[in-house]
């Protein structure tokens, strides 16, 4: 979930935002590489589901996917550790902007045992005090595999 990217509330805020959601559907770039069909399965599920949640105003739903000791990187001096730092900021985003609509795809997907990394772009229409705008931007997201064998977000940056 990648990640986290809404490139730009206008400010740079967005950005941060919807590219967690960390994720896209479509086809990786590289299909001749062997990558885990569950992890696949949680990227498509993950970004819609966070398209939902932000949607929704959801804050705690847009974070799930990631870790509970995960890193968000994002615009500035953005540094977020633990998935309760980067839920409280999901908040405040969604204090000052309606998320309208947006989705992720991804450029290109790696797997390497228990790590995958993705890397994409994320675009999205926003409204900041009754202006819509439109945002975008890339994300590289670090996916772990977890004992159970799920996929959570390790590190998300979103530039």
């Amino acid at each position: 979930m990648r990640r986290i990217a809404l490139a730009a509330l206008g400010f740079g805020v967005a950005s941060s935002l919807f590219s967690t959601a960390s994720h896209a559907a479509s086809t990786p770039a590289e299909p001749a590489q062997k990558i885990d069909s569950v992890l696949l399965a949680t990227i498509a599920a993950d970004n819609s589901a966070y398209e939902v949640a932000l949607a929704r105003g959801d804050a705690r739903a847009a974070a799930a996917p990631y870790e509970l000791s995960a890193i968000f990187i994002g615009p500035g001096p953005h540094i977020l550790t633990g998935r309760a730092q980067i839920q409280a900021h999901i908040a405040n985003i969604l204090t000052k902007v309606h998320f309208l609509s947006g989705n992720c795809r991804t450029d290109h997907l790696a797997q390497d045992g228990d790590q995958a990394y993705e890397a994409g772009h994320c675009s999205s229409m926003i409204e900041i005090h009754g202006r819509k705008i439109a945002s975008g931007g890339d994300y590289l997201t670090v996916w772990r595999r977890q004992k159970n064998g799920t996929w959570l977000i390790e590190i998300n940056a979103a530039p």
